[in-house]
């Protein structure tokens, strides 16, 4: 599922999703410049290598390099939904990644909404599990939501305040338009994704308008109000079955100015913080990490330690769990081993 908003009011540029998914578990890593890096392979595209130009801290379930959502130096940020409606470019003839190593290249090589839109022609998503569209935005007050329907790329633009969940941009806000009179605390409230665009985007514009300056605080908020929690129905219908039930693993807050990314899970609502400005990204200095999923609170900058190839282990050996049928153990140490083929350029 998932939810993701932006809200540009000045001076405050916020952007922001909720993660929902089967599992809460995850790995907060920094990525540094000057790494040389190659694509993991795909199914026929044209293989893609880069060196990274731009430090960046990432988010990631499903192994180092393949992000959820994270942000750089420069203030740009990258989220990604479940796209139900989406279809990506067939990969052939075109230089391509998979749907989350599309989010790690943005990152590490552009510094703005802008450059990417203009590049992004360069290399295109390629679906290796779920087809995704994507929220960005930076640090300047620009947002865009890039969407593939029908294989073709499909960009939004969006100044002021947007929302996107998991159906195509255009036929939400043709379904949200007919609760136009309908007051707030009236809006349906299920857990589909129309509806949560719906009440997202009230509450977005709620916000934007309210009197004073946007805060983290009223971020969290609007990211509650529109999350998925467990029940006990809900995990008593999941017996027998294969497929757990959904809920909102993770909500992050971008301060796109700041460069700050701060985030809640589902075991711990506590606000934990850190700011981009507090690392070093010089590729002569260690890859810090810290698990997701801690017992900390507040500005936890000081808890990265450096990171190991097991802390990559954890979190791969856990989500490609009930995937491995798709994804076999020799896959799954390659995902492992992999960012540690990334050669170093020298200053």
């Amino acid at each position: 599922m998932c939810t993701a908003f932006f809200i540009n009011k000045n001076p405050a540029v916020l952007s922001g999703q909720n993660y929902d998914f089967y599992y809460a578990h995850g790995l907060i890593v920094t990525n540094m410049r000057g790494l040389m890096k190659e694509g993991l392979s795909n199914a026929g595209g044209a293989s893609v290598s880069w060196t990274s130009r731009y430090g960046n801290i990432t988010l990631c379930q499903f192994g180092r390099e393949l992000p959820i959502c994270g942000m750089n130096e420069k203030g740009l940020a990258v989220s990604m939904l479940y796209h139900e409606d989406g279809e990506f470019p067939q990969a052939y003839h075109n230089a391509s990644l998979n749907e989350l190593q599309w989010i790690q290249y943005q990152l590490d090589c552009h510094a703005s909404v802008d450059e990417v839109i203009a590049k992004m022609h360069h290399v295109k998503p390629e679906k290796s599990m779920y087809t995704l569209h994507y929220m960005l935005a930076d640090s300047s007050g620009k947002c865009v939501f890039v969407e593939f329907i029908q294989g073709k790329p499909v960009i939004s633009e969006h100044t002021d305040y947007a929302v996107l969940t998991n159906t195509s941009y255009e036929p939400s806000q043709a379904y949200a338009r007919q609760y136009t009179s309908v007051p707030t605390n009236k809006l349906p409230r299920t857990v589909t994704s129309l509806d949560r665009f719906t009440l997202a985007s009230r509450l977005a514009v709620e916000l934007f308008k309210k009197p004073g300056s946007l805060s983290i605080d009223g971020a969290f908020k609007l990211l509650n109000e529109v999350s998925i929690k467990p029940t006990l129905k809900s995990l008593l219908n999941w017996i027998g079955t294969k497929i757990p039930p959904t809920f909102t693993a993770w909500s992050v807050v971008f301060d796109l100015q700041n460069r700050k990314i701060c985030y809640t899970d589902q075991k711990n609502q506590k606000i934990r913080y850190f700011s981009l400005d507090d690392f070093d990204f010089d590729v002569k200095r260690p890859v810090l990490s810290i698990i997701l999923d801690n017992q900390l609170e507040g500005d936890i900058h000081s808890a990265f330690t450096p990171y190991r190839t097991s802390d990559n282990a954890r979190i791969i050996n856990i989500s490609y769990k009930p995937i491995k049928a798709q994804f076999p153990a020799e896959m799954q140490n390659e995902l492992i081993r992999y960012p540690d083929s990334f050669k170093k350029v020298s200053n």
